[in-house]
C-alpha cells in the first residue's frame, strides 16, 4: 500500500515534499547572471583576434559596440593599419568579409 497523503497542519502548511516542486519556480526567479555583460572575446594571435557577439538583432535596427582602446608604448609606433572582419547572421547564408582602415592623423 502506499504512504497515505500528506494532511496540513495549517493554511500556509505545504508539507516537506512540496519543497522540490517550489525550487524549479525559485531558479526563474533567481537567474543565472552572466557578468561579461557584451564585453568583446579577445583573443592574442600573431595579432588579435576580437569577436563581438549579439544573440539577436532584429533587421533594419542597429546596435553600438562596445568602445575598443588601442594603447600604444611610444609615439612613434602609432601606425595606420587594417582590420579584417567577417559578420555571419542568421538571415544571410554566407558570411560577409571586408576590411576597414584605421588611419592616425599625426
Amino acid at each position: 500500500m502506499p504512504n497515505p497523503p500528506y494532511k496540513p497542519k495549517g493554511r500556509f502548511d505545504f508539507g516537506l515534499s512540496s519543497f522540490p516542486m517550489i525550487s524549479p519556480i525559485y531558479d526563474n526567479f533567481n537567474p543565472k547572471v552572466n557578468l561579461k555583460f557584451n564585453s568583446p572575446a579577445i583573443t592574442k594571435t600573431n595579432s588579435y583576434n576580437v569577436d563581438f557577439h549579439r544573440k539577436n538583432l532584429k533587421h533594419g535596427y542597429e546596435e553600438k559596440l562596445e568602445k575598443l582602446s588601442i594603447i600604444f608604448k611610444k609615439h612613434s609606433d602609432i601606425k595606420n593599419f587594417q582590420i579584417d572582419y567577417n559578420l555571419s547572421a542568421a538571415n544571410i547564408p554566407e558570411k560577409l568579409f571586408g576590411k576597414l582602415n584605421i588611419v592616425f592623423d599625426k
